[in-house]
């Protein structure tokens, strides 16, 4: 997307908001892999609120499925999504940031909407366990997928160890840093807290909730974390929930403690590069 293209985007945003006498003026914006973001300073007098009510008639004059609106600060952030979406590699992703940058028992998350690499570092003291939720074809296995690939090129088993539980999660049967599940029980038990155990849960069934709850209230003091995915959101008490957002791969990272609230694109690696990713892993 070239200069001249952004520049006539911005004029024909321009142009809709006067029409409807909400002048501004676009200042600046950001071309991410997914969304053009157009940053807007309303007119004197202007109520920001009342651009985010124009997000239809944006959509409509730039000829996209939908804008999205929102405030920051005296400004708003007019987000458009892509005619040309590119995905966001886990590769590509990994090569921005060398091993030696990643605190133990950090994974990659994917690429924050102002441009930068989202990791999560499980043991802090606001991440812990993560929920992920969103319909069928969102993007939430490939998403728990690439964490988990990451987890495993930034740290060693003998650093962090995977149990998998879910038939989308079949495909990772085959790294070194996996645990059969029967094991599961017997860690949380355990006194220590290394290596750190990552649970991961595509979908979990009814049943399974209440070890879920078990595990996610004492796991964190003995080194077990989760990442669980579910079409509903669910009652856990996790420290950062993960929803999906229109688009597939697009999600928003709600961290309750912090208050921190991030639009991101989920890394992503394509369902046959995964055998030769755990290939170079051994």
């Amino acid at each position: 997307m070239d200069r001249k293209q952004l520049e006539r985007k911005a004029d024909t945003i321009e142009m809709v908001l006067s029409q409807h006498q909400t002048p501004a003026q676009v200042t600046g914006g950001n071309v991410t892999p997914r969304w053009v973001q157009f940053l807007a300073q309303p007119g004197p007098g202007v109520n920001a609120g009342r651009v985010e009510s124009l997000s239809r008639e944006i959509a409509v004059a730039l000829g996209v499925p939908y804008a999205t609106v929102t405030r920051q600060g005296g400004a708003v952030r007019i987000d458009v999504p892509r005619s040309d979406p590119q995905p966001v590699t886990l590769a590509g992703l990994i090569e921005r940031i060398p091993l030696s940058r990643v605190p133990q028992c950090t994974g990659m998350v994917g690429l924050a909407d102002d441009g930068t690499p989202l990791l999560a570092r499980f043991p802090a003291a606001d991440v812990g366990h993560i929920l992920i939720s969103g319909k069928a074809g969102s993007g939430k296995t490939s998403l728990i997928i690439a964490m988990l690939l990451s987890l495993a090129h930034y740290n060693k088993p003998r650093h962090v160890q995977i149990v998998a539980m879910g038939a989308g999660l079949d495909g990772l049967r085959s790294l070194p840093h996996m645990l059969d599940v029967d094991e599961l029980q017997r860690l949380i038990a355990r006194p220590a807290t290394d290596p750190k155990i990552i649970v991961a849960v595509d979908e979990p069934r009814a049943a399974v909730l209440p070890q879920l709850r078990a595990i996610i209230q004492r796991g964190a003091a003995v080194g077990v974390h989760c990442i669980i995915a579910a079409r509903e959101p669910l009652d856990l008490p996790v420290n950062v929930k993960i929803t999906a957002d229109r688009q597939p791969g697009d999600f928003w990272a709600d961290a309750a403690r912090s208050g921190a609230v991030i639009r991101f694109d989920a890394a992503h690696i394509a369902t046959h590069e995964i055998g030769s990713f755990i290939q170079s892993l051994k």
